[in-house]
């Protein structure tokens, strides 16, 4: 056989293996809307998802039980597609950026629009709300024309400053855990680093050979991951001093989006048009450890992993928003299977906690209202059960493990 049929032998045993890796994700929910979903978002205690999509002139941004997959409500104030979203850290507000070229704030708690920035730009690609709730960084692109990356006071929506330095259009925004840096990814194939409270340029990070299209923060704040779009590869860089750690290799086409896991261990990554692939690596040494297949031939353009880390939101160029479960999900001391249940009696008077499947003969911790805590161990069939009396009427919460129950 000569070099070149060996080489291409190589090359198909190579993909053949990478097809036999992918697998189908264990979808919890999946629901349908109109248009291309650019964007998800897990509020901050995983009760709510929020997503971004649309069609041109007809938008579609929506909040909906993060569990079940009912729908909440829509959220009105967009003319166009949504292409980024951001919760704040105390889950009151949530910021969108799009097509119209503006950036809106919500009320979460009754879907009110409060406040609509920006203007200026063609299009607002991505917006990132502060981890300390002082700030909106907004971002996007002029036709033709410089960056456009801006930073607003928040609540009352006050310009505070540009931040001028990229060659072109900003895609992606991400703050640090500490709230003290901003990262931001442009078409002009650079990441940048901009201290907050002065406005002043870090660094750059420099590597990708297309314009970068998304960047994340590790939750440790040592760590932050691009992606360089057409150029198929995310990018992995120590935070203090820029240093390129690794690349990871393994999506054929656009990489969209990338995610990290709450316990930083875990990098997701989605790649576009006829890929249509989630892949989960390992952190620590940029391993590819599992492929998701999403078998449509349509493509994946967002993801978003749930605060507590057990579900993974992304969303389809063909219009579907998909939550599955997180393979790499922590599991806590009662085991991944474990169902906490409460039933009330007596107006709230008397309360018991119920758990089961949980790990057998496993020492439990349980709390109501996050008093009084009753110890208990698991029966042989996982299950454990505490009885509360004498309390006040009303709606109680019982606690044990990572669970929580009410009635």
């Amino acid at each position: 056989m000569s070099i070149r049929h060996s080489s291409l032998a190589v090359a198909a045993l190579v993909f053949a293996i990478a097809e036999a890796r992918a697998e189908r994700p264990e979808l919890i929910w999946s629901a349908r809307v109109n248009g291309a979903v650019y964007a998800v978002a897990f509020s901050p205690d995983d009760s709510l998802l929020a997503t971004g999509a649309g069609l041109l002139r007809f938008p579609d941004l929506r909040l909906w039980d993060a569990q079940s997959g009912q729908v909440v409500g829509p959220l009105a104030g967009p003319s166009n597609p949504t292409y980024s979203l951001s919760f704040s850290t105390d889950g009151q507000y949530l910021a969108a950026g799009g097509v119209d070229a503006f950036a809106y704030l919500f009320r979460v708690s009754n879907r009110e629009q409060i406040l609509k920035l920006g203007g200026s730009a063609a299009e607002v690609r991505a917006v990132a709300i502060s981890p300390d709730g002082r700030f909106l960084a907004a971002s996007g692109v002029w036709y033709p024309g410089p960056a456009y990356l801006r930073l607003f006071s928040l609540p009352d929506g006050g310009y505070v400053r540009n931040f001028p330095g990229h060659g072109a259009g900003v895609m992606a925004v991400a703050f640090s855990p500490d709230s003290e840096v901003l990262a931001s990814g442009s078409i002009d194939k650079t990441v940048k680093l901009w201290r907050i409270s002065d406005g002043e340029f870090v660094r750059t990070l420099q590597g990708h050979t297309y314009p970068v299209r998304a960047v994340a923060y590790a939750p440790d704040g040592q760590t932050i991951a691009s992606a360089g779009g057409d150029d198929k590869t995310v990018r992995l860089w120590r935070a203090t001093d820029g240093e390129l750690l690794r690349v990871l290799l393994g999506h054929s086409r656009t990489v969209h989006a990338v995610a990290f896991s709450p316990d930083g261990e875990i990098v997701a990554t989605v790649a576009g048009e006829f890929e249509a692939t989630i892949k989960l690596w390992r952190v620590a040494d940029g391993e590819l450890l599992k492929t998701f297949d999403e078998e449509t031939g349509t493509g994946v353009l967002s993801v978003a992993f749930s605060h507590d880390g057990k579900l993974l939101a992304y969303g389809r160029l063909d219009g579907v928003v998909d939550v599955a479960r997180n393979p790499y999900a922590p599991v806590g001391e009662c085991g991944p299977d474990a169902i906490l249940t409460a039933k009330c009696k007596g107006g709230g008077s008397k309360v018991t906690g119920s758990l089961k499947k949980a790990t057998p003969d496993t020492p439990v911790t349980f709390t109501i209202d996050g008093e009084r805590p009753v110890e208990a161990t698991t029966s042989r069939k996982g299950k454990a059960k505490v009885k509360y009396t004498g309390q006040a009427p009303g709606a109680h919460t019982v606690r044990a493990c990572e669970l929580e129950a009410g009635c």
